[in-house]
Protein backbone atom coordinates (compact mmCIF):
# COMPACT_ATOMS: atom_id res chain seq x y z
CA UNK A 1 0.00 0.00 0.00
CA UNK A 2 1.49 3.38 -0.95
CA UNK A 3 1.82 6.31 1.35
CA UNK A 4 -1.15 8.13 -0.19
CA UNK A 5 -3.59 5.73 1.43
CA UNK A 6 -1.65 6.21 4.66
CA UNK A 7 -1.88 10.00 4.27
CA UNK A 8 -5.59 9.77 3.61
CA UNK A 9 -6.34 7.42 6.51
CA UNK A 10 -3.87 8.36 9.19
CA UNK A 11 -1.90 11.34 7.85
CA UNK A 12 1.32 9.48 8.65
CA UNK A 13 4.33 9.72 6.31
CA UNK A 14 7.98 8.72 6.36
CA UNK A 15 10.35 11.33 7.71
CA UNK A 16 13.32 10.72 5.39
CA UNK A 17 14.24 13.68 3.21
CA UNK A 18 17.23 12.64 1.09
CA UNK A 19 15.05 11.75 -1.89
CA UNK A 20 13.54 15.24 -1.84
CA UNK A 21 16.70 17.37 -1.53
CA UNK A 22 19.87 15.53 -2.24
CA UNK A 23 22.10 17.58 0.02
CA UNK A 24 19.87 17.52 3.12
CA UNK A 25 21.48 15.97 6.24
CA UNK A 26 20.33 12.52 7.30
CA UNK A 27 17.61 12.00 9.94
CA UNK A 28 20.29 10.66 12.29
CA UNK A 29 22.19 13.96 12.05
CA UNK A 30 19.06 15.96 12.83
CA UNK A 31 18.00 13.62 15.61
CA UNK A 32 21.31 13.99 17.41
CA UNK A 33 21.40 17.77 17.15
CA UNK A 34 19.05 19.69 19.51
CA UNK A 35 16.77 21.95 17.50
CA UNK A 36 17.65 24.92 19.70
CA UNK A 37 21.30 24.54 18.66
CA UNK A 38 20.64 23.70 15.03
CA UNK A 39 21.16 27.20 13.63
CA UNK A 40 23.89 28.32 11.28
CA UNK A 41 26.57 30.63 12.45
CA UNK A 42 26.89 34.06 10.99
CA UNK A 43 29.82 32.93 8.86
CA UNK A 44 27.82 30.00 7.56
CA UNK A 45 24.94 32.30 6.56
CA UNK A 46 27.27 34.70 4.84
CA UNK A 47 29.07 32.01 2.90
CA UNK A 48 26.33 29.50 2.22
CA UNK A 49 24.61 29.17 -1.11
CA UNK A 50 20.87 29.40 -1.61
CA UNK A 51 20.83 25.61 -2.03
CA UNK A 52 22.53 25.08 1.31
CA UNK A 53 20.02 27.37 3.03
CA UNK A 54 17.13 25.49 1.43
CA UNK A 55 18.65 22.19 2.58
CA UNK A 56 19.16 23.54 6.08
CA UNK A 57 15.57 24.77 6.55
CA UNK A 58 14.17 21.61 4.99
CA UNK A 59 16.16 19.53 7.48
CA UNK A 60 14.74 21.56 10.35
CA UNK A 61 11.22 21.16 8.95
CA UNK A 62 11.63 17.39 8.75
CA UNK A 63 12.91 17.24 12.32
CA UNK A 64 10.05 19.36 13.66
CA UNK A 65 7.58 17.22 11.72
CA UNK A 66 9.10 14.06 13.15
CA UNK A 67 8.79 15.49 16.68
CA UNK A 68 5.12 16.38 16.09
CA UNK A 69 5.65 20.15 16.12
CA UNK A 70 3.49 20.86 13.08
CA UNK A 71 3.40 24.64 13.39
CA UNK A 72 7.21 25.00 13.35
CA UNK A 73 7.52 22.37 10.62
CA UNK A 74 5.15 24.40 8.42
CA UNK A 75 7.16 27.55 9.11
CA UNK A 76 10.42 25.87 8.06
CA UNK A 77 8.90 24.30 4.93
CA UNK A 78 7.64 27.73 3.90
CA UNK A 79 11.10 29.26 4.44
CA UNK A 80 12.58 26.44 2.35
CA UNK A 81 10.24 27.44 -0.48
CA UNK A 82 11.48 31.04 -0.26
CA UNK A 83 14.91 29.73 -1.30
CA UNK A 84 13.62 27.03 -3.66
CA UNK A 85 10.06 27.88 -4.79
CA UNK A 86 10.15 25.32 -7.61
CA UNK A 87 10.71 22.31 -5.29
CA UNK A 88 7.68 20.10 -5.87
CA UNK A 89 8.73 17.62 -3.19
CA UNK A 90 8.85 20.40 -0.58
CA UNK A 91 5.39 21.60 -1.67
CA UNK A 92 4.10 18.11 -1.07
CA UNK A 93 5.71 17.87 2.36
CA UNK A 94 4.17 21.24 3.27
CA UNK A 95 0.78 20.09 1.95
CA UNK A 96 0.97 16.92 4.02
CA UNK A 97 1.87 18.90 7.16
CA UNK A 98 -1.06 21.26 6.58
CA UNK A 99 -3.35 18.24 6.29
CA UNK A 100 -1.99 16.84 9.54
CA UNK A 101 -2.96 20.09 11.23
CA UNK A 102 -6.46 19.98 9.75
CA UNK A 103 -5.80 22.88 7.39
CA UNK A 104 -7.42 21.27 4.38
CA UNK A 105 -7.72 24.36 2.17
CA UNK A 106 -4.06 25.25 2.64
CA UNK A 107 -3.06 21.65 2.01
CA UNK A 108 -5.04 21.53 -1.22
CA UNK A 109 -3.60 24.87 -2.34
CA UNK A 110 -0.01 23.64 -2.00
CA UNK A 111 -0.84 20.36 -3.70
CA UNK A 112 -2.33 22.20 -6.67
CA UNK A 113 0.77 24.40 -6.91
CA UNK A 114 2.86 21.21 -6.97
CA UNK A 115 0.94 19.72 -9.92
CA UNK A 116 1.08 23.07 -11.72
CA UNK A 117 4.88 23.13 -11.31
CA UNK A 118 5.20 19.55 -12.55
CA UNK A 119 2.10 18.25 -14.39
CA UNK A 120 3.79 14.84 -14.76
CA UNK A 121 4.41 14.40 -11.02
CA UNK A 122 2.45 11.28 -10.07
CA UNK A 123 2.76 11.70 -6.30
CA UNK A 124 1.47 15.27 -6.50
CA UNK A 125 -1.62 14.24 -8.48
CA UNK A 126 -2.26 11.33 -6.13
CA UNK A 127 -2.06 13.61 -3.11
CA UNK A 128 -4.37 16.25 -4.60
CA UNK A 129 -6.87 13.52 -5.55
CA UNK A 130 -6.76 12.13 -2.01
CA UNK A 131 -7.56 15.55 -0.53
CA UNK A 132 -10.44 16.07 -2.96
CA UNK A 133 -11.74 12.63 -1.90
CA UNK A 134 -11.46 13.66 1.72
CA UNK A 135 -13.69 16.70 1.15
CA UNK A 136 -15.99 14.61 -1.07
CA UNK A 137 -15.28 16.57 -4.23
CA UNK A 138 -15.37 13.37 -6.20
CA UNK A 139 -15.28 14.79 -9.74
CA UNK A 140 -12.04 16.68 -9.09
CA UNK A 141 -10.52 13.67 -7.34
CA UNK A 142 -11.38 11.48 -10.32
CA UNK A 143 -9.77 13.95 -12.74
CA UNK A 144 -6.45 13.84 -10.91
CA UNK A 145 -6.46 10.05 -10.55
CA UNK A 146 -7.09 9.75 -14.30
CA UNK A 147 -4.15 12.10 -14.97
CA UNK A 148 -1.98 9.55 -13.16
CA UNK A 149 -3.44 6.79 -15.34
CA UNK A 150 -2.58 8.84 -18.44
CA UNK A 151 0.99 9.41 -17.22
CA UNK A 152 1.46 5.73 -16.38
CA UNK A 153 -1.20 3.39 -17.79
CA UNK A 154 0.39 0.47 -15.95
CA UNK A 155 -0.22 2.03 -12.53
CA UNK A 156 -3.11 0.12 -10.93
CA UNK A 157 -3.32 2.21 -7.77
CA UNK A 158 -5.31 5.17 -9.19
CA UNK A 159 -7.77 2.74 -10.77
CA UNK A 160 -8.51 1.28 -7.33
CA UNK A 161 -9.01 4.75 -5.89
CA UNK A 162 -11.35 5.77 -8.72
CA UNK A 163 -13.29 2.56 -8.12
CA UNK A 164 -13.56 3.50 -4.44
CA UNK A 165 -14.92 6.92 -5.45
CA UNK A 166 -17.56 5.25 -7.62
CA UNK A 167 -18.50 2.87 -4.80
CA UNK A 168 -18.88 5.84 -2.45
CA UNK A 169 -21.33 7.32 -4.95
CA UNK A 170 -23.17 3.98 -5.25
CA UNK A 171 -21.98 3.48 -8.83
CA UNK A 172 -21.31 -0.14 -8.02
CA UNK A 173 -21.12 -1.59 -11.51
CA UNK A 174 -18.55 1.01 -12.66
CA UNK A 175 -16.57 0.50 -9.44
CA UNK A 176 -16.30 -3.26 -9.95
CA UNK A 177 -15.22 -2.77 -13.58
CA UNK A 178 -12.34 -0.54 -12.45
CA UNK A 179 -11.26 -2.88 -9.66
CA UNK A 180 -11.12 -5.79 -12.10
CA UNK A 181 -9.21 -3.66 -14.60
CA UNK A 182 -6.69 -2.77 -11.89
CA UNK A 183 -6.12 -6.46 -11.18
CA UNK A 184 -5.29 -7.05 -14.85
CA UNK A 185 -3.03 -3.99 -15.10
CA UNK A 186 -0.80 -4.99 -12.18
CA UNK A 187 -1.17 -8.38 -10.50
CA UNK A 188 0.66 -7.11 -7.40
CA UNK A 189 -2.50 -5.08 -6.71
CA UNK A 190 -4.90 -7.90 -7.59
CA UNK A 191 -5.54 -8.91 -3.97
CA UNK A 192 -6.53 -5.31 -3.10
CA UNK A 193 -8.62 -5.03 -6.25
CA UNK A 194 -10.68 -8.15 -5.53
CA UNK A 195 -10.94 -7.23 -1.85
CA UNK A 196 -12.49 -3.95 -3.02
CA UNK A 197 -14.88 -5.88 -5.29
CA UNK A 198 -15.93 -7.94 -2.27
CA UNK A 199 -16.62 -4.82 -0.20
CA UNK A 200 -18.90 -3.49 -2.93
CA UNK A 201 -20.75 -6.81 -3.06
CA UNK A 202 -21.12 -6.83 0.71
CA UNK A 203 -22.62 -3.33 0.67
CA UNK A 204 -25.20 -4.71 -1.75
CA UNK A 205 -25.65 -7.82 0.45
CA UNK A 206 -24.47 -10.11 -2.38
CA UNK A 207 -22.80 -12.58 -0.05
CA UNK A 208 -22.17 -15.29 -2.65
CA UNK A 209 -20.47 -12.85 -5.03
CA UNK A 210 -18.53 -11.37 -2.11
CA UNK A 211 -17.31 -14.87 -1.23
CA UNK A 212 -16.08 -15.45 -4.79
CA UNK A 213 -14.27 -12.10 -4.86
CA UNK A 214 -12.56 -12.78 -1.52
CA UNK A 215 -11.50 -16.24 -2.60
CA UNK A 216 -9.95 -14.68 -5.70
CA UNK A 217 -8.29 -12.04 -3.49
CA UNK A 218 -6.65 -14.76 -1.38
CA UNK A 219 -5.61 -16.73 -4.47
CA UNK A 220 -3.30 -13.81 -5.27
CA UNK A 221 -2.10 -13.30 -1.73
CA UNK A 222 -2.96 -15.99 0.79
CA UNK A 223 -1.41 -14.07 3.72
CA UNK A 224 -3.66 -11.00 3.27
CA UNK A 225 -5.15 -10.80 6.74
CA UNK A 226 -7.99 -8.41 5.90
CA UNK A 227 -9.14 -10.76 3.16
CA UNK A 228 -9.07 -13.76 5.50
CA UNK A 229 -11.10 -11.96 8.16
CA UNK A 230 -13.65 -10.71 5.63
CA UNK A 231 -14.08 -14.15 4.04
CA UNK A 232 -14.41 -15.73 7.48
CA UNK A 233 -17.20 -13.31 8.34
CA UNK A 234 -18.96 -14.09 5.06
CA UNK A 235 -18.79 -17.81 5.90
CA UNK A 236 -20.25 -17.01 9.32
CA UNK A 237 -23.05 -14.95 7.75
CA UNK A 238 -24.05 -17.70 5.29
CA UNK A 239 -23.95 -20.29 8.08
CA UNK A 240 -20.83 -22.17 7.03
CA UNK A 241 -19.13 -22.42 10.42
CA UNK A 242 -16.71 -25.19 9.46
CA UNK A 243 -15.46 -23.24 6.44
CA UNK A 244 -14.90 -20.16 8.61
CA UNK A 245 -13.04 -22.08 11.31
CA UNK A 246 -10.96 -24.01 8.77
CA UNK A 247 -9.99 -20.71 7.09
CA UNK A 248 -8.96 -19.06 10.36
CA UNK A 249 -7.05 -22.15 11.53
CA UNK A 250 -5.23 -22.51 8.21
CA UNK A 251 -4.10 -18.89 8.37
CA UNK A 252 -2.84 -19.32 11.92
CA UNK A 253 -0.91 -22.47 10.96
CA UNK A 254 0.71 -20.97 7.86
CA UNK A 255 1.21 -17.32 8.75
CA UNK A 256 0.36 -16.88 12.41
CA UNK A 257 -0.16 -16.55 15.16
CA UNK A 258 -2.08 -13.40 14.29
CA UNK A 259 -3.71 -11.54 17.16
CA UNK A 260 -6.59 -10.27 15.01
CA UNK A 261 -7.35 -13.66 13.52
CA UNK A 262 -7.10 -15.16 17.00
CA UNK A 263 -9.68 -12.66 18.25
CA UNK A 264 -12.14 -13.29 15.39
CA UNK A 265 -11.70 -17.06 15.59
CA UNK A 266 -11.96 -17.21 19.37
CA UNK A 267 -15.10 -15.06 19.54
CA UNK A 268 -16.79 -17.15 16.86
CA UNK A 269 -15.85 -20.43 18.54
CA UNK A 270 -17.12 -19.05 21.85
CA UNK A 271 -20.41 -18.16 20.17
CA UNK A 272 -20.62 -21.76 18.94
CA UNK A 273 -19.78 -22.95 22.48
CA UNK A 274 -16.70 -24.78 21.19
CA UNK A 275 -14.72 -23.80 24.24
CA UNK A 276 -11.76 -26.16 23.87
CA UNK A 277 -10.98 -24.74 20.43
CA UNK A 278 -11.52 -21.14 21.51
CA UNK A 279 -9.20 -21.34 24.51
CA UNK A 280 -5.85 -21.49 22.61
CA UNK A 281 -6.83 -18.44 20.56
CA UNK A 282 -7.76 -16.41 23.64
CA UNK A 283 -4.47 -17.45 25.23
CA UNK A 284 -2.65 -16.08 22.15
CA UNK A 285 -4.42 -12.76 22.76
CA UNK A 286 -3.87 -12.77 26.51
CA UNK A 287 -0.11 -13.39 26.10
CA UNK A 288 0.37 -10.93 23.25
CA UNK A 289 -1.73 -8.18 24.83
CA UNK A 290 -1.08 -8.04 28.59
CA UNK A 291 -3.60 -5.21 29.00
CA UNK A 292 -6.39 -7.01 27.13
CA UNK A 293 -8.59 -7.74 30.13
CA UNK A 294 -11.46 -8.86 27.93
CA UNK A 295 -9.42 -11.74 26.51
CA UNK A 296 -8.25 -12.75 29.96
CA UNK A 297 -11.76 -12.75 31.35
CA UNK A 298 -12.95 -14.90 28.45
CA UNK A 299 -10.15 -17.36 29.23
CA UNK A 300 -11.48 -17.53 32.79
CA UNK A 301 -15.04 -17.96 31.55
CA UNK A 302 -14.00 -20.89 29.37
CA UNK A 303 -12.40 -22.52 32.38
CA UNK A 304 -15.72 -22.05 34.18
CA UNK A 305 -17.63 -23.64 31.27
CA UNK A 306 -15.24 -26.59 31.34
CA UNK A 307 -16.08 -27.00 35.03
CA UNK A 308 -12.49 -26.25 35.95
CA UNK A 309 -13.48 -23.85 38.71
CA UNK A 310 -10.13 -24.06 40.45
CA UNK A 311 -8.26 -22.97 37.32
CA UNK A 312 -10.83 -20.26 36.61
CA UNK A 313 -10.47 -18.90 40.15
CA UNK A 314 -6.69 -18.92 39.95
CA UNK A 315 -6.72 -17.20 36.59
CA UNK A 316 -9.14 -14.48 37.72
CA UNK A 317 -7.11 -13.90 40.87
CA UNK A 318 -4.02 -13.43 38.72
CA UNK A 319 -5.88 -10.95 36.51
CA UNK A 320 -7.20 -8.99 39.49
CA UNK A 321 -3.80 -9.05 41.16
CA UNK A 322 -2.07 -7.61 38.10
CA UNK A 323 -4.80 -5.10 37.31
CA UNK A 324 -4.96 -1.76 39.05
CA UNK A 325 -8.56 -1.41 37.93
CA UNK A 326 -10.52 -4.23 39.52
CA UNK A 327 -13.81 -2.49 38.67
CA UNK A 328 -12.99 -2.87 35.00
CA UNK A 329 -12.28 -6.57 35.48
CA UNK A 330 -15.52 -7.05 37.42
CA UNK A 331 -17.53 -5.15 34.82
CA UNK A 332 -16.23 -7.25 31.93
CA UNK A 333 -16.63 -10.45 33.89
CA UNK A 334 -20.22 -9.51 34.79
CA UNK A 335 -21.00 -8.67 31.16
CA UNK A 336 -19.68 -12.04 30.02
CA UNK A 337 -21.59 -13.85 32.73
CA UNK A 338 -24.76 -12.05 31.61
CA UNK A 339 -24.04 -13.01 28.00
CA UNK A 340 -23.61 -16.63 28.98
CA UNK A 341 -26.90 -16.70 30.92
CA UNK A 342 -25.42 -16.63 34.44
CA UNK A 343 -27.71 -13.79 35.50
CA UNK A 344 -27.40 -14.03 39.31
CA UNK A 345 -23.61 -14.07 39.18
CA UNK A 346 -23.62 -11.23 36.65
CA UNK A 347 -25.83 -9.07 38.86
CA UNK A 348 -23.60 -9.71 41.87
CA UNK A 349 -20.50 -8.50 40.01
CA UNK A 350 -22.29 -5.49 38.53
CA UNK A 351 -23.43 -4.46 42.01
CA UNK A 352 -19.83 -4.60 43.31
CA UNK A 353 -18.58 -1.94 40.91
CA UNK A 354 -17.70 1.20 42.87
CA UNK A 355 -19.79 4.38 42.45
CA UNK A 356 -16.54 6.22 41.68
CA UNK A 357 -15.71 3.93 38.77
CA UNK A 358 -16.15 4.96 35.14
CA UNK A 359 -18.07 1.68 34.75
CA UNK A 360 -20.55 2.45 37.54
CA UNK A 361 -23.39 3.94 35.48
CA UNK A 362 -23.32 1.15 32.91
CA UNK A 363 -23.05 -1.48 35.65
CA UNK A 364 -26.16 -0.03 37.29
CA UNK A 365 -27.97 -0.14 33.94
CA UNK A 366 -27.18 -3.85 33.58
CA UNK A 367 -28.08 -4.67 37.17
CA UNK A 368 -31.40 -2.80 36.89
CA UNK A 369 -32.19 -4.50 33.60
CA UNK A 370 -31.52 -7.94 35.11
CA UNK A 371 -33.88 -7.20 38.03
CA UNK A 372 -36.50 -5.81 35.69
CA UNK A 373 -36.43 -8.88 33.42
CA UNK A 374 -37.08 -11.18 36.35
CA UNK A 375 -40.01 -9.03 37.48
CA UNK A 376 -38.36 -7.29 40.43
CA UNK A 377 -39.40 -3.76 39.49
CA UNK A 378 -38.94 -2.27 42.95
CA UNK A 379 -35.49 -3.84 43.11
CA UNK A 380 -34.65 -2.22 39.76
CA UNK A 381 -35.70 1.20 41.10
CA UNK A 382 -33.59 0.66 44.21
CA UNK A 383 -30.52 -0.10 42.11
CA UNK A 384 -31.12 2.94 39.92
CA UNK A 385 -31.92 5.36 42.76
CA UNK A 386 -28.39 6.47 43.58
CA UNK A 387 -27.18 6.39 40.00
CA UNK A 388 -29.81 8.78 38.61
CA UNK A 389 -29.05 11.33 41.32
CA UNK A 390 -25.29 11.19 40.77
CA UNK A 391 -23.57 14.18 39.09
CA UNK A 392 -22.38 11.89 36.29
CA UNK A 393 -25.78 10.23 35.84
CA UNK A 394 -26.32 8.73 32.39
CA UNK A 395 -29.23 9.38 30.04
CA UNK A 396 -29.60 5.63 29.74
CA UNK A 397 -30.28 5.17 33.44
CA UNK A 398 -32.81 8.01 33.50
CA UNK A 399 -34.70 6.32 30.67
CA UNK A 400 -34.56 2.91 32.36
CA UNK A 401 -35.87 4.47 35.59
CA UNK A 402 -38.82 5.96 33.70
CA UNK A 403 -39.53 2.69 31.88
CA UNK A 404 -39.81 0.89 35.23
CA UNK A 405 -42.19 3.54 36.60
CA UNK A 406 -44.34 3.29 33.49
CA UNK A 407 -44.37 -0.49 33.67
CA UNK A 408 -45.79 -0.05 37.19
CA UNK A 409 -48.30 2.43 35.70
CA UNK A 410 -46.92 5.18 37.92
CA UNK A 411 -47.33 7.70 35.12
CA UNK A 412 -47.51 10.89 37.19
CA UNK A 413 -44.21 9.99 38.90
CA UNK A 414 -42.66 9.25 35.50
CA UNK A 415 -43.74 12.68 34.23
CA UNK A 416 -42.33 14.47 37.28
CA UNK A 417 -39.06 12.58 37.00
CA UNK A 418 -38.70 13.29 33.28
CA UNK A 419 -39.39 16.98 33.81
CA UNK A 420 -36.30 17.06 36.07
CA UNK A 421 -34.42 14.98 33.48
CA UNK A 422 -35.05 17.63 30.80
CA UNK A 423 -33.44 20.17 33.10
CA UNK A 424 -30.47 17.90 33.74
CA UNK A 425 -30.04 16.98 30.06
CA UNK A 426 -31.38 20.03 28.17
CA UNK A 427 -29.69 19.09 24.88
CA UNK A 428 -30.79 15.43 24.79
CA UNK A 429 -33.58 14.92 22.25
CA UNK A 430 -34.25 11.42 23.55
CA UNK A 431 -35.12 12.81 26.99
CA UNK A 432 -37.49 15.44 25.60
CA UNK A 433 -39.12 12.76 23.44
CA UNK A 434 -39.59 10.48 26.45
CA UNK A 435 -41.04 13.40 28.40
CA UNK A 436 -43.62 14.17 25.69
CA UNK A 437 -44.65 10.51 25.40
CA UNK A 438 -44.88 10.14 29.17
CA UNK A 439 -47.07 13.23 29.46
CA UNK A 440 -49.38 11.83 26.76
CA UNK A 441 -49.58 8.43 28.45
CA UNK A 442 -50.41 10.10 31.74
CA UNK A 443 -53.61 11.37 30.11
CA UNK A 444 -52.58 14.85 28.97
CA UNK A 445 -52.59 14.36 25.20
CA UNK A 446 -52.51 18.04 24.21
CA UNK A 447 -49.55 18.82 26.46
CA UNK A 448 -47.70 15.74 25.17
CA UNK A 449 -48.29 16.92 21.61
CA UNK A 450 -47.04 20.41 22.52
CA UNK A 451 -43.79 18.97 23.92
CA UNK A 452 -43.22 16.80 20.87
CA UNK A 453 -43.89 19.73 18.56
CA UNK A 454 -41.29 21.67 20.56
CA UNK A 455 -38.87 18.80 19.98
CA UNK A 456 -39.49 18.93 16.22
CA UNK A 457 -38.70 22.64 16.22
CA UNK A 458 -35.32 21.79 17.76
CA UNK A 459 -34.79 18.59 15.77
CA UNK A 460 -37.02 18.57 12.64
CA UNK A 461 -35.79 15.13 11.60
CA UNK A 462 -36.47 13.37 14.88
CA UNK A 463 -37.94 10.15 13.50
CA UNK A 464 -39.41 9.00 16.80
CA UNK A 465 -41.34 12.23 17.33
CA UNK A 466 -42.60 12.31 13.73
CA UNK A 467 -43.79 8.73 13.93
CA UNK A 468 -45.35 9.07 17.38
CA UNK A 469 -47.33 12.18 16.48
CA UNK A 470 -48.50 10.70 13.18
CA UNK A 471 -49.67 7.49 14.85
CA UNK A 472 -51.30 9.33 17.76
CA UNK A 473 -53.25 11.59 15.41
CA UNK A 474 -54.33 8.56 13.37
CA UNK A 475 -55.51 6.73 16.48
CA UNK A 476 -57.61 9.74 17.46
CA UNK A 477 -58.77 10.37 13.89
CA UNK A 478 -57.69 14.01 13.97
CA UNK A 479 -55.14 16.19 12.17
CA UNK A 480 -54.92 13.44 9.52
CA UNK A 481 -53.34 15.66 6.86
CA UNK A 482 -50.59 16.64 9.28
CA UNK A 483 -50.29 13.01 10.38
CA UNK A 484 -49.75 11.99 6.75
CA UNK A 485 -47.06 14.66 6.34
CA UNK A 486 -45.25 13.53 9.50
CA UNK A 487 -45.44 9.85 8.53
CA UNK A 488 -44.14 10.50 5.02
CA UNK A 489 -41.25 12.54 6.41
CA UNK A 490 -40.36 9.71 8.80
CA UNK A 491 -40.56 7.17 5.96
CA UNK A 492 -38.25 9.29 3.85
CA UNK A 493 -35.70 9.30 6.67
CA UNK A 494 -36.08 5.57 7.36
CA UNK A 495 -37.77 3.91 4.39
CA UNK A 496 -37.42 0.27 5.45
CA UNK A 497 -38.76 0.54 8.98
CA UNK A 498 -41.81 -1.67 9.45
CA UNK A 499 -43.26 0.38 12.31
CA UNK A 500 -43.06 3.66 10.40
CA UNK A 501 -44.62 2.01 7.34
CA UNK A 502 -47.39 0.74 9.63
CA UNK A 503 -48.00 4.29 10.88
CA UNK A 504 -48.32 5.63 7.35
CA UNK A 505 -50.58 2.77 6.34
CA UNK A 506 -52.76 3.35 9.39
CA UNK A 507 -53.04 7.07 8.58
CA UNK A 508 -54.20 6.16 5.06
CA UNK A 509 -56.71 3.72 6.56
CA UNK A 510 -58.11 6.42 8.82
CA UNK A 511 -58.41 8.73 5.82
CA UNK A 512 -60.55 6.10 4.10
CA UNK A 513 -57.88 5.37 1.44
CA UNK A 514 -58.18 1.64 2.04
CA UNK A 515 -56.62 0.30 -1.17
CA UNK A 516 -53.55 2.52 -0.66
CA UNK A 517 -53.33 1.54 2.99
CA UNK A 518 -53.26 -2.17 2.10
CA UNK A 519 -50.18 -1.74 -0.08
CA UNK A 520 -48.30 0.10 2.67
CA UNK A 521 -49.45 -2.21 5.47
CA UNK A 522 -48.45 -5.28 3.47
CA UNK A 523 -44.95 -3.85 3.20
CA UNK A 524 -44.94 -3.13 6.95
CA UNK A 525 -46.02 -6.71 7.67
CA UNK A 526 -43.25 -8.10 5.47
CA UNK A 527 -40.74 -6.03 7.41
CA UNK A 528 -42.12 -6.97 10.85
CA UNK A 529 -43.93 -10.29 10.49
CA UNK A 530 -43.91 -11.02 14.21
CA UNK A 531 -45.53 -7.72 15.23
CA UNK A 532 -49.12 -8.28 16.31
CA UNK A 533 -50.36 -4.68 15.92
CA UNK A 534 -49.16 -4.47 12.31
CA UNK A 535 -50.89 -7.75 11.45
CA UNK A 536 -54.06 -6.47 13.12
CA UNK A 537 -53.99 -3.24 11.12
CA UNK A 538 -53.54 -5.15 7.87
CA UNK A 539 -56.42 -7.46 8.82
CA UNK A 540 -58.63 -4.41 9.51
CA UNK A 541 -57.79 -3.05 6.05
CA UNK A 542 -58.57 -6.39 4.39
CA UNK A 543 -61.87 -6.57 6.27
CA UNK A 544 -62.82 -3.03 5.27
CA UNK A 545 -61.91 -3.82 1.65
CA UNK A 546 -64.21 -6.89 1.77
CA UNK A 547 -61.48 -9.50 1.67
CA UNK A 548 -62.80 -11.64 4.54
CA UNK A 549 -60.58 -14.69 4.03
CA UNK A 550 -57.39 -12.58 3.95
CA UNK A 551 -58.65 -10.69 7.00
CA UNK A 552 -59.29 -13.93 8.90
CA UNK A 553 -55.81 -15.30 8.18
CA UNK A 554 -54.19 -12.04 9.23
CA UNK A 555 -56.19 -11.79 12.49
CA UNK A 556 -55.08 -15.33 13.28
CA UNK A 557 -51.49 -14.33 12.51
CA UNK A 558 -51.88 -11.40 14.92
CA UNK A 559 -53.09 -13.75 17.64
CA UNK A 560 -50.10 -16.04 17.15
CA UNK A 561 -47.70 -13.14 17.64
CA UNK A 562 -46.62 -11.91 21.04
CA UNK A 563 -49.26 -9.59 22.45
CA UNK A 564 -50.81 -8.25 25.65
CA UNK A 565 -53.96 -9.85 27.13
CA UNK A 566 -56.05 -6.76 26.32
CA UNK A 567 -54.86 -6.63 22.74
CA UNK A 568 -55.41 -10.36 22.37
CA UNK A 569 -59.02 -9.99 23.53
CA UNK A 570 -59.58 -7.11 21.11
CA UNK A 571 -58.25 -9.14 18.16
CA UNK A 572 -60.34 -12.16 19.20
CA UNK A 573 -63.46 -9.98 19.26
CA UNK A 574 -62.68 -8.71 15.76
CA UNK A 575 -62.22 -12.25 14.52
CA UNK A 576 -65.58 -13.32 15.99
CA UNK A 577 -67.24 -10.29 14.41
CA UNK A 578 -65.69 -11.16 11.05
CA UNK A 579 -66.81 -14.79 11.25
CA UNK A 580 -70.34 -13.77 12.28
CA UNK A 581 -70.58 -11.24 9.47
CA UNK A 582 -69.30 -13.79 6.93
CA UNK A 583 -71.76 -16.43 8.15
CA UNK A 584 -74.70 -14.00 7.88
CA UNK A 585 -73.74 -13.13 4.32
CA UNK A 586 -73.52 -16.80 3.40
CA UNK A 587 -77.07 -17.42 4.78
CA UNK A 588 -78.67 -14.53 2.89
CA UNK A 589 -81.01 -15.68 0.07
CA UNK A 590 -80.20 -14.85 -3.51
CA UNK A 591 -81.82 -11.60 -4.62
CA UNK A 592 -85.02 -11.91 -6.63
CA UNK A 593 -84.68 -10.52 -10.16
Amino acid sequence: MTRFLIVLLSLGVASGCSHFISRAPSDETVAHQPLSEASPSGDFVNQSSVRELADYHFTLAEAYSHEGDGARAIEEYRITLVYDPQAVAVRLRLAIEYLRQGLVSESLREGLVAVELDPQHIEAHMFVASVYSLIRTFKKAEEHYYKVVKINPLNAEPLIYIGALYAEQKKYYEAIELFEKAAKVDSSYAHLAYFSVAKVQLVQKNLVLAQKALEKCLSYRADYEEGVLALGQVFEAIDKPEDAIRLYASYQDKFGPSERVAEFMADYLLKLKRYDEALPQYLILARAQPNNLNAKIKVALIYIERKNLKRATEYLEQVLEKSNDSDKVRFYLAALLEESGRMDEAEEHFSRVSPTSEFYQESVAHAAYLRKTRGDLEGALDVLGGAVEAPNASVQNHLIYVSVLEEQERFSEAVSFLKKSTEKFPSESVILYAYGVSVDQSGNFNEGVRILRELLEIDPENIQALNYLAYSFAEKGENLDEAERFALQAMKLKPNDGFISDTYGWVLFKQGRIAESIKVLEKAHLLEKSESVIAEHLADAYYRYQLPEKARLMYESALRAKTTPNQRQKISNKLVELQTHTALQERQPASVP
